[in-house]
């Protein structure tokens, strides 16, 4: 009877969660019905959930520091359009931007091309999404070496950039369009790839030398990039 009303005064108090509380009680329920009192019993069961929480926090943050990479990875993963390149591609090009065309073969688009070697101001800033003046008046040099050979290009292809497209020398004409695009100042060389592993330092210094030139001769965009207007 002693019990059931020791009992129904702990429920009545609705077994209190917090830590102090709830042992008093159970400590003070089990002396009066002669149950021998497990201080201890609670501290561990605690403990040990407590470590398993841990444990498990503690492994899923080093799969997500591990999978970071692969995940960036995957984020910016693409399959090529043509992951065997041919040897040279004739077609027509029309300019995207300063350093990008679009290669229509037969009639058909066959992908984009990126200049190599070259590097030429952002067609939009990737902040505000204004066309800057720089962008416009290179994908403008570009579109006119092109149209000055009828808008028929060769593409000899090196490589694909990390976005898939072709990376390659444009020929309109037989003449070099990156040699042109740094003679008229409407671009800079792109060391990372001119000087890149395996390339050829012979063209990579005669591009060095046109951009030298294009900059003494203000040339082009470079009185804007040397802050003279």
């Amino acid at each position: 009877m002693n019990m059931m009303i020791d009992i129904k005064r702990l429920l009545s108090l609705g077994f209190c969660r917090r830590r102090g509380t709830y042992m008093n009680s159970m400590t003070e329920a089990r002396r009066r019905t002669g149950m021998t009192p497990k201080v201890g019993a609670y501290d561990n069961r605690r403990d040990a959930l407590e470590s398993l929480v841990k444990v498990a926090v503690l492994l899923a943050c080093t799969a997500a520091i591990a999978a970071g990479p692969a995940l960036g990875r995957a984020k910016r993963s693409c399959v090529p359009e043509h992951p065997i390149l041919p040897r040279m591609i004739d077609g027509e090009g029309f300019a995207v931007d300063g350093d990008t065309i679009v290669l229509l073969v037969e009639g058909q688009r066959f992908g984009e091309v990126r200049l190599f070697g070259i590097d030429a101001p952002e067609l939009r800033s990737r902040m505000s999404k204004e066309e800057p003046q720089a962008g416009l008046r290179a994908r403008d040099a570009l579109d006119r070496l092109l149209s000055s050979g009828g808008d028929r290009v060769r593409v000899i292809p090196i490589e694909h950039d990390r976005y898939c497209r072709i990376v390659g020398r444009i020929e309109v004409g037989g003449h070099d369009i990156a040699e042109a695009m740094l003679r008229g100042g409407w671009a800079y060389v792109f060391t990372t790839w001119a000087f890149g592993k395996g390339r050829d330092p012979g063209l990579a210094k005669g591009y060095i030398a046109l951009q030298r030139q294009a900059r003494d001769d203000d040339a082009g965009l470079w009185p804007l990039w040397l802050g003279k207007r």
